[in-house]
């Protein structure tokens, strides 16, 4: 299977009440996922099915084009190898994967469907590398 990587960007868990869940929000970019209640004082909603969500990690490599030496990020870089990403055990569309800040890499996937409500592991691997399986992200009900 490879090398771990380093793992996903979590919510402090001081913050939240209940499991270990991992940086993510709504495509808003703003709004963030959990459970209602996850984090005191902030709306947290579950992903829906078929949603695109947006996760955040560190320690995924090499981009394209690789990262300038001493400057600033002014666009996203994409991961020179594409991530496989499976959300409570099912493949997920991957829409982007890079970095996005210093450090900071950025995954834009499609929830998908057939999941039950309530938590799912999330799992990202690159060629020759895993995530550490230690986030969940919290999937609602199917309408």
């Amino acid at each position: 299977m490879g090398d771990v990587l380093s793992s996903f960007a979590a919510i402090p868990p001081g913050a939240a009440q209940g499991g270990a869940y991992i940086a993510a929000t709504h495509s808003d970019n703003v709004s963030p996922i959990g459970p209602p209640g996850l984090i005191t004082g902030v709306t947290t909603t579950p992903a829906a099915q078929g949603e695109t969500v947006v996760l955040y990690a560190n320690g995924f490599g090499e981009t394209n084009p690789p990262i300038p030496n001493g400057l600033f990020l002014t666009v996203p870089l994409q991961l020179v190898a594409p991530p496989t990403v499976t959300i409570g055990g099912k493949p997920a569309e991957v829409k982007f994967a890079g970095l996005t800040a210093p450090g900071l890499y950025q995954f834009n996937v499609v929830i998908p469907t057939g999941l039950p409500a309530g938590d799912a592991e999330v799992v990202i691997q690159i060629p020759g590398a895993t995530a550490q399986a230690q986030g969940s992200l919290s999937i609602a009900a199917t309408p």
